[in-house]
């Protein structure tokens, strides 16, 4: 008798239209029920067993691999079934062979993705005549690419054979003439059933219900499936399943969202069936849910109505422990990659530890060992230190605790095995992980040691093994109780699981937390499998952003009475979401034509029809949403904090800080702790000048990246050494100041170049810890750029004002505390004085780029007096004070572009010819020196501003705003000329 297929609307109703036909069999037939995954079997069993359907009358509960592992103990001969680890890795085995034979021409990547590829296909097509025909055939025709993956297949095949394993399509042909064994064989909602396990279930004469859905996009996949089962001639035609079940009684859904949702002239309110929750942050979202549930529970619905879909494994246990405490029975289905999980993520850095940062993402999980302090610590070791090589770092680590060093061991002996058991145990010694997190680790454990045991069976390399465990599946199940109960029985239970498994599950309620934009295609993925399987004569095409789409229509229509959507307000990385984006995606489910776009509006992505009104969501903010910013970094040495001020300001707030908290504010950043005056640098007060909100962010609290990188601050210092070296061995070799005129080309050249060479080698010497060394390619090209930068501003020195000598370089001043300028102690360091004959001197800034900012009376200010880079007019006054030289000029100059130069200078003696044709900073001696006065007047003013602990935001001009990290929650900020 042929395979009996029955439809039926939604996955609520699978169950109760599985249990009539068990009934209808009889107890006494030995019923073999197949469901789509382990995870399921518990929820199925506790169905029927509240419907009256005792297990114990011979219904035995089993996935399809199991059902054929089963019978393939009972007749098979010899072999063991392939495992999908593997799989992949013995396929990843000749597809690497190939990737070293052709090398950059091989006709397909080396990637997870072509692994993936051919796994599906073996998984597919095993032992399918069409796909002995694809080797056949392929593997010397077509294309490059499928001549390849035909190959691969091929020898694939023919190792399996080698080596005794067999697949679980060839299982499931094999076992085919023992099926009288197994008389009542029922399949319950099974979405994507390969070519091979079709045949065998027709063969089987299996009772297959399926899920068709309630909208028109639903009914393509079924539809594609029972065509499958058709081209079998023993197919019956669709038989409908009668009322057996209880009535559809399902809400409106998203149909009315207008109704329901939406009132014009009104914010968004929970009412109707459809429902959004906002939470604030990440970490509010399991007490959020919790709420909601118990919320639900107190309005009558039994636990087990009510769904949560959820993926975030580090929200899932705390949410649990929260319906516990609340005196609500938990379970939860989780199901995600290796890569993803907590254990995974640390697992496959130690073991791959590429780079440093590698070895950071694993010290920083709780399976270091350590403790939060010692990782921060080691962090901000590494990252700082641009030269420490990997093995440097790794016996750093081991050397923190007997248990690192276990573990460093067990790495560099390739004792995988024992790797993961030391991770566990660090684990459980340096933590409290909750029930979950503690559980899915000891599971993700595990599954790196099956996939050791893969690896070698499969005699694979470690690399490749890792590749694949990355991408690989973890699915765990577990219930908790409420706190206190003793019970034997299970109680009805809250289901935790995710989007995909609620499409098949039967809900009252669905609370659908958590969602990412992962959830929401908004491209096909075309499936190369499809167009291979295709020249063979197989056709299994699929749709990929229709299925997905359709798993989220087939979840919401699942739910018969509320929908819940809970939407954080923010990410996972602080930025803001937009629930727009997902309530676009909701009516995109039920809207009739996807293809037309002339009423949607372009700029909130929404229907025309609902632009009416516009989302008022919420923002809070309490104090339990405001994190005080403390001024000491985090993982910071405190000896790298002791000349640094201290407070607890949360900048959210400043302009909400009253007298007397400015003026402590105000008092720590002027003052020591023993009371004496703290000196201020000349590029602080600059900052301060420039905007007093920026600076104090960026000064103060220190808003800096803690990786160590050759960027233009680690470039620029490298090219005032060179600088200042070039011209002091002029000097040395002259015995006096001198230009670099009588030197050709090629000699000045060749002189920096064995500076720089000096320069680098005591760089890779010295305990900088980023110091101007190149670590890779780029890197080296950006320091030879560096160097051919320096030649050109040299070699145009020979027209720079031409009667002013180079003579001092790299002046610092202050640091003793005996200069003052505006009042107030004053640090500095000039990068060059040249001075002329006549004790005239011009002080020289070094640039990278000079920006519109550095011009003065330019649009930026439009006013000289208020020019906003006031480094070298400071310098000018220090200089004056401390040398006795006459000032004539204050000039940047660009060591990136060397003819470029801005600032001011005195025009009696300085010619514009001589400074590359630059007119715009000509003044008379008057004018100069009134520009010196009022700089120090404004720094003054400044400075008792500071004193007050003036911190609000004032920007001086557009250019205080552009690169400024808080600029976007500024009230202040100035986005335009």
């Amino acid at each position: 008798m042929p395979a009996s297929i029955f439809t039926v609307e939604s996955p609520r109703e699978l169950k109760f239209a599985v249990s009539e036909r068990i009934a209808g069999i009889g107890a006494a037939e030995n019923v073999i029920l197949i469901v789509e995954d382990y995870a399921q079997i518990d929820e199925w069993r506790a169905f029927l067993a509240d419907n009256g359907r005792s297990t114990s009358f011979g219904v035995k509960l089993t996935t399809l691999n199991d059902f054929a592992q089963d019978a393939w103990d009972l007749f098979g001969n010899s072999g063991n079934i392939v495992t999908p680890l593997f799989r992949k890795l013995a396929l990843s085995v000749p597809l690497t062979l190939y990737k070293d034979f052709f090398g950059t021409e091989c006709p397909i990547p080396d990637s997870i993705g072509t692994i993936n590829l051919l796994s599906g296909m073996v998984e597919k097509g095993a032992g399918l005549v069409a796909f002995e025909r694809g080797i056949d055939m392929f593997g010397t025709f077509g294309s490059l690419g499928e001549q390849a993956v035909w190959r691969i297949l091929g020898e694939y095949m023919a190792y399996l054979d080698e080596v005794h394993f067999v697949e679980t399509g060839d299982v499931l042909r094999r076992i085919m003439p023992f099926l009288d064994a197994y008389p009542n064989i029922v399949v319950a909602g099974l979405q994507d059933l390969a070519p091979m396990q079709i045949e065998f279930l027709e063969k089987a004469n299996a009772q297959v219900f399926l899920v068709r859905g309630s909208n028109a996009p639903a009914y393509a996949l079924v539809d594609s499936l029972i065509s499958r089962f058709a081209m079998g001639s023993s197919a019956e035609a669709l038989k409908p399943i009668g009322a057996v079940f209880p009535p559809k009684a399902r809400s409106q859904e998203i149909a009315a969202l207008a109704e329901h949702i939406y009132n014009v002239g009104e914010p968004i309110e929970p009412s109707g069936d459809v429902r959004f929750a906002f939470s604030t942050s990440r970490y509010s979202e399991a007490m959020v849910v919790a709420q909601l549930v118990e919320e639900h529970v107190k309005a009558g619905y039994q636990p087990d109505d009510i769904v949560v879909t959820m993926k975030d494994q580090k929200i899932i246990g705390p949410c649990m422990r929260q319906l516990s405490d609340a005196g609500i029975a938990s379970c939860v289905r989780y199901e995600d990659m290796f890569a993803k999980t907590g254990f995974g993520r640390a697992f496959i850095a130690i073991v791959r530890h590429d780079s440093k940062f590698d070895l950071s993402d694993f010290v920083l999980s709780p399976f270091s060992g350590l403790s939060l302090g010692q990782a921060y610590e080691l962090d901000c070791r590494w990252r700082k230190h641009r030269l420490l090589s990997v093995e440097q770092c790794l016996d750093e680590y081991g050397e923190k605790s007997s248990r690192a060093k276990a573990i460093v061991d067990s790495l560099r002996a390739d004792d995988l095995y024992r790797l993961s058991d030391l991770m566990i145990s660090a684990m459980f010694a340096s933590s409290q992980p909750n029930d979950f997190e503690g559980q899915l680790a000891t599971h993700c454990a595990e599954m790196a040691k099956n996939a050791c045991d893969a690896c070698i069976d499969a005699e694979a390399d470690i690399l490749s093994m890792i590749k694949v465990l990355a991408h690989s599946k973890v699915l765990i199940a577990r219930t908790l109780m409420p706190a206190g109960y003793n019970g034997d029985a299970l109680l009805p239970a809250v289901r935790i699981m995710q989007i995909e498994d609620l499409a098949r599950s039967q809900a009252k309620v669905a609370i659908m937390a958590h969602l990412t934009a992962e959830d929401f295609p908004v491209t096909k993925d075309d499936d190369v499998s499809v167009a291979l399987f295709a020249k063979v004569g197989a056709d299994i095409s699929r749709d990929y952003l229709a299925e997905t789409r359709n798993a989220f229509q087939r979840a919401l229509s699942a739910t018969s009475e509320k929908i819940v959507f809970e939407r954080a307000l923010y990410n996972d990385d602080g930025e803001e979401q937009r629930a727009s984006v997902l309530l676009e995606e909701v009516i995109d489910c039920y809207r009739a034509d996807l293809t037309d776009f002339d009423s949607i509006h372009t700029r909130t992505g929404l229907p025309e029809e609902f632009l009416h009104s516009e989302l008022h969501l919420a923002r809070f903010a309490d104090d339990g949403n405001l994190q005080a910013i403390s001024i000491r970094p985090q993982g910071a040495s405190s000896a790298r904090c002791d000349n640094r001020p201290y407070a607890l300001v949360p900048y959210h707030r400043i302009e909400d800080l009253g007298p007397s908290e400015l003026l402590d504010i105000g008092e720590a950043l002027i003052r020591r702790e023993d009371g004496s005056t703290r000196a201020i640098s000349v590029t602080s007060l600059e900052s301060y000048l420039s905007c007093p909100r920026r600076w104090f962010i960026e000064r103060q609290m220190r808003i800096e990246s803690i990786d160590a990188e050759l960027d233009n601050l680690v470039l620029g210092s490298f090219a005032h050494e060179l600088l200042q070296r070039f011209y002091e061995t002029l000097h040395d070799a002259q015995g006096r100041p001198t230009r670099a005129d009588g030197l050709t080309r090629a000699r000045s050249d060749a002189l920096i170049d064995a500076i720089a060479d000096e320069c680098l080698k005591s760089a890779l010497n010295s305990e900088n810890p980023n110091p101007p060394v190149a670590t890779g390619e780029v890197e080296k090209l950006e320091i030879d750029a560096c160097i051919r930068q320096v030649k050109r501003l040299v070699w145009d020195d020979r027209t720079f004002i031409k009667r002013f000598v180079p003579t001092h370089f790299e002046l610092t001043f202050g640091r003793d505390g005996e200069f003052e300028y505006a009042g107030h102690p004053m640090i500095g360091i000039v990068d060059r004085i040249d001075v002329d004959d006549s004790g005239h001197a011009i002080v020289i800034d070094y640039k990278g780029s000079l920006g519109s900012e550095y011009y003065p009376g330019s649009k930026a200010t439009g006013d000289l007096a208020i020019a906003p880079k006031v480094q070298p007019l400071i310098y000018a006054s220090a200089v004056r004070r401390l040398l006795g030289f006459d000032v004539v000029g204050s000039i940047f100059r660009s060591y990136k572009k060397p003819k470029r130069v801005a600032g001011v200078y005195v025009g009696s003696q300085v010619k514009p010819d001589e400074m590359f044709g630059y007119f715009k900073g000509a003044l008379t001696p008057e004018e100069f020196a009134k520009l010196l006065e009022s700089t120090e007047e404004r720094a003054a003013e400044a400075i008792a501003r500071m004193s007050q602990g003036d911190i609000l935001p004032n920007p001086i001009s557009r250019y205080a705003c552009e690169y400024c990290p808080v600029a976007g929650t500024c009230p202040k900020a100035v986005w335009s000329a």
